[in-house]
Order: C-alpha cells, then structure tokens, then sequence
C-alpha cells in the first residue's frame, strides 16, 4: 500500500463540503468557482489554513497551484529496500497521471522532504561500505605493521578484525536487520574499535621478553587485560549515555 489509512489531507474535499452545504452542486461551474473558492479560504477556518499551510497558492487571485500531503508507507528511518519501491510506485502514479491529465494540470510532482535524499545518501553509504572496510583494514594492517614489525603477526591480527567485523555482520543477519545508513557507517567504525585494542595486544605480544606462545599471551593479557576490558566499559557507558539524547539532522 502507498499510503496509511485515514492520512490524506486534501483541501478539495472540504471544499466539496463547504459548497454543498451552501446548496452549490459539485463540480462548481467556472464561473462561479473563485467566488465559492475565496469564500471556502476566507471564510471558514479549515480553508485559512490549507492558505497558512501552503495548500493552496494564489497569485493575483488566481490559483496557479496546489498540495496534497498524504503519509506514505514506511517511515523515516525506513531501510532503502523499502523506501525506494514506495518511491519507485509513487512516480509510477505520478507519471500515469500527468500522461491522462489535461494540460494544465498535468505537471504533478511528489516530494517526501529529507526522507528521498536521506534514501540517496543511504544507498551511497552502502555502495561504499566494502570500498571504506578495505581501506580501513588496509591502514590497519600498516598500523600493526609499524607497531609490531612482524608481517606474520600483521597479517594474523588483521585477519582477526575482519573476522571481528563478520560477528557484527552476523549479528544484523541474525536480527533482521536491513543493512542501512546505520548498519553500514557502524561497521566501517568497528574497525576501529577492533584496531584499538588488537594492536595492543599484538604489539605486546611480539615485544615481550618470553620465548614461547603460552607465556606470551598469558603477559598480554595480564598486563593490558584490564586496560582493554576497562576501554571496553567506558566505550559502552558512553554508548549507553547517548540513548537518552535526541537526534538532530542539520
């Protein structure tokens, strides 16, 4: 369905109401239909307002255009694979009805505020997650690279943030999750979050003074454990606080 049941404001329809009221049948003949227009605008409450809400445009009392707002399917932070098929169907209507329309009233347009280029920003966003996972696990491979001078050990750790990001990738599968605006900026930042703390320990682990795997990771985790557990609590406190805000597009 295009749009929700009981939404659609459309002017016409009270003014239907106003004139038959007064006795007038509808359609209004030509010309008496700026006589029962002004006094539909002007003299009725309902009519003051379509003109305050910009439903009806007037320019040297004559009515050169008008609107009709209507609440269409989905919802704001609908997923793109929503969004673009209510787009799809609405300028498919649009368009069968400026080709059957007589000329003059043939040039309907549809607009949906920021939601069409919020769903254009969206589909960017995630065109581009692959190319922005590459090249941020690309520098994070330089990282560790620097950070541990050993290419095996760069290598290995690298390999362990992009599995890092399969788990949350499995995790928005495995809640049904549309991959959206949301989805595909938050996975591209879990690489930093993964490189935060997997270079630490790698870092640690090539420089310590043991000779064997056992007693190395045992020195990892006991000298940078509570630092990486006490980042990781303070990163979901902070996360926790933000919840509460409200979020401003600007």
């Amino acid at each position: 369905m295009l749009y929700s049941n009981g939404s659609i404001i459309c002017w016409i329809d009270d003014f239907k109401t106003h004139v038959e009221a007064k006795g007038v049948a509808f359609p209004v003949r030509e010309e008496s239909f700026y006589p029962q227009l002004f006094s539909f605008l002007n003299d009725t409450k309902l009519g003051r307002q379509y003109v305050t809400d910009n439903h009806v445009g007037l320019i040297d009392e004559k009515l050169v255009w008008m609107k009709f707002a209507v609440k269409a399917s989905g919802g704001f932070w609908s997923p793109y694979s929503l969004k673009s098929i209510v787009w799809a169907r609405w300028e498919d209507l649009l368009k069968d009805y400026n080709a059957k329309a007589p000329k003059g009233v043939n040039k309907t347009l549809q607009t949906a505020g920021l939601d069409w280029c919020l769903m254009i920003m969206e589909l960017k966003l995630v065109q581009t997650m692959q190319q922005g996972l590459v090249i941020s696990i690309s520098f994070a491979l330089f990282a560790l690279l620097c950070a541990t001078g050993n290419i095996v050990q760069a290598i290995t750790s690298s390999f362990t943030i992009g599995l890092i990001i399969v788990n949350v990738m499995a995790l928005v599968a495995y809640f049904q999750w549309e991959l959206g605006s949301g989805e595909s900026v938050g996975i591209v930042v879990c690489v930093g979050f993964a490189v935060d703390y997997v270079v630490h320990l790698a870092s640690h682990y090539i420089h310590s003074k043991h000779q064997d795997r056992d007693n190395r990771i045992k020195e990892s985790l006991r000298e940078l454990g509570i630092s990486i557990l006490g980042g990781s609590v303070t990163t979901i406190a902070a996360a926790l606080v933000l919840f509460i805000c409200v979020l401003s597009i600007f």
